[in-house]
């Protein structure tokens, strides 16, 4: 595959989309990059709604939404067309796992006590 520049600080996270070409990954720099595969290049950049690093990110199974969560204890949902910031929700500790079950369900899960 390659080496894929775009983070400015470190890789948290990377997921396969759905469509088998797109590749998510969560960062330090609090972005989260999208890549197409094939061409090796940044297809879109989100962020700014998370207030510190990234743990993880996940694609719903249509491959409509992005996912992501973070260290300041919030998950946030994009919509995969245009990067759109679409909702925010609190969650007890930082969000270090989830995945879109199926359709609008997102499982979730935090590290309570954890300070990484």
């Amino acid at each position: 595959l390659g080496v894929l520049e775009g983070h400015t600080r470190a890789v948290e996270a990377i997921v396969l989309a759905p469509d088998g070409r797109t590749l998510g990954s969560a960062g330090s720099d609090e972005q989260v990059v999208l890549w197409d595969l094939p061409s090796k290049r940044v297809t879109r950049v989100v962020g700014a709604a998370h207030e510190d690093r990234l743990l993880s990110v996940a694609f719903s199974p249509d491959g409509r939404w992005v996912a992501t969560g973070g260290i300041d204890k919030s998950v946030c949902i994009w919509r995969f067309r245009d990067g759109a910031f679409a909702s925010r929700v609190d969650h007890l500790d930082g969000v270090i796992a989830r995945r879109h079950v199926a359709g609008p369900v997102l499982g979730l899960g935090c590290g309570v006590g954890w300070h990484g």
